[in-house]
Formats: structure tokens, sequence, C-alpha cells
């Protein structure tokens, strides 16, 4: 069996034994779990530190191997590629928040509630106003 065949089958059986236990709730299967949950996170935690200095450093060698011109090509590349992600997400966000409020006049996200404006029924924006229906007194 090749190696990316017995990783695979190790996860599986790691992801099958973890439900079973999570379903049984056997005192002494969740003993075995306080047992070896230190050894996974140590493990996650070796990973960890070992990764993200090897990628940081193949970035680093990476940009400082390309000259100039192509490095500022690339950099240009990837700042487009990041403001139309944040955009994409934004408009999501905002059409799925717009999507979800029509019925109860809010949107909650996390801490978050985004409600539309309305002061004394007449929609203003970013502006407060002494009313009865906003929090506390005037300001702008």
């Amino acid at each position: 069996m090749s190696l990316t065949a017995r990783v695979l089958v190790g996860l599986v059986a790691g992801l099958v034994i973890g439900v079973i236990i999570s379903l049984t709730q056997h005192p002494a299967s969740l003993a075995a779990v306080s047992v070896v949950e230190p050894i996974g996170a140590l493990w996650v935690n070796a990973i960890r530190m070992t990764v993200i200095p090897l990628v940081v450093s193949l970035l680093v060698t990476g940009v400082a191997s390309t000259s100039a011109r192509s490095a500022g090509s690339i950099g240009g590349r990837a700042l487009a590629f990041f403001v139309v992600l944040v955009a994409g997400s934004a408009l999501l966000a905002a059409v799925a928040c717009w999507r979800l409020s029509r019925r109860r006049r809010s949107c909650h996200l996390g801490r978050l509630t985004a409600r539309p404006l309305q002061l004394c029924g007449k929609p203003r924006l970013l502006r407060r106003w002494n009313c009865p229906h906003s929090g506390s007194g005037s300001s702008t």
C-alpha cells in the first residue's frame, strides 16, 4: 500500500473512531481521549512550528531571487486579487444580510447588528437627531 493510501486510511479511521467515541460517551473511552489529547496538541503545535517558518523562508527566498520588475508585477497582481476578493466577500455579505433581514428588519452578524437607519420616519445618512427613535441626543 502506498504512503498516500495509508495516510488516507489513517485519517478515515481516526474520523470514524472519533465519531464513535463521541456518540457512545462511554467513560473509559472519554478517559482514553483525555490521555491522548495532549499528544495531539503537541503534534499540531510541532507542525505549526515547522511549517510556518518553512513557508516564510520560501516566500522570502522566492521574492529575493526574482528581478524587481517581475516582483512588482507579481505584487501588483496579488494586490489586485486581494482587493477583488475583499470586495466580492463584502458584496456577498451585504447581499446575504439584505436577503436575510427582509423579514426581521435587522441582520445579526455575531455581536454586530446591521439595521436600516431611519430617524423619525426619514432615512438619513450617518446622522442622529433628537428623535424618540434614536438612542441618545443629537450628534453628527
